[in-house]
């Protein structure tokens, strides 16, 4: 953050006040503030800013959120404080359940305006079928494998369903590791529900 000063001279000098009649040591502290603000409005595009532009939008207090996608208040607190809070804590079902309910793209949430031009061609099948073949091909066993890539992938292996209950962070990993850009397969909304299932 930059050091606002003002010069002891500015403020010293007999009638320091300059064609504007504004004095000197006023027109520097302000253009110093002016330089702040433009500093900090450029990191207003962030994850915790969109999230909650989007729950106002839906006129949803935090605590409503909170209860609606199954986390408590606190932690929802955190998820508009913190830049990297949606990705690192909120599994991929409930980061989509999210995004259902403030209605938002949860990509968006994520990126921003670099989520317009994504393309979603990926299945979580492919993902795990590519994955697959990556192992096979590496002569690793899934634990070796899933050591290597930081996550457990026994489960994920034997079902793509797996996948809704990685973090964004997880999920990049994996898909990195099956050398998928993480964000063509990222689920733009929610899993459907089950066959049979109310």
């Amino acid at each position: 953050m930059p050091r606002l000063s003002v010069s002891k001279r500015a403020t010293r000098e007999p009638g320091g006040v300059d064609g504007s009649g504004e004095p000197q040591h006023a027109r520097q502290l302000k253009q110093e503030l002016d330089g702040l603000a433009t500093a900090t409005s450029m990191d207003t595009d962030t994850p915790p800013s969109r999230l909650k532009k989007a729950r106002e939008a839906v006129r949803l207090a935090q605590h409503t959120v909170a209860a609606l996608i199954g986390i408590n208040t606190p932690s929802y607190y955190d998820l508009e404080a913190y830049d990297d809070e949606l990705a690192a804590t909120l599994s991929l079902e409930d980061l989509c359940r999210l995004a259902d309910v403030v209605r938002a793209d949860p990509l968006v949430l994520l990126l921003g305006a670099d989520a317009g031009s994504v393309e979603c061609s990926i299945t979580f099948r492919n993902v795990v079928w590519t994955l697959a073949a990556r192992m096979e091909a590496s002569g690793l066993d899934a634990r070796q494998f899933g050591e290597q890539v930081g996550w457990d992938l026994t489960k994920i292996l034997s079902d793509s369903d797996e996948l809704w209950a990685l973090n964004t962070d997880g999920f990049r990993d994996v898909a990195k590791a099956a050398s998928i850009e993480w964000t063509s397969a990222f689920p733009r909304r929610r899993r459907a529900a089950p066959e049979g299932a109310v």
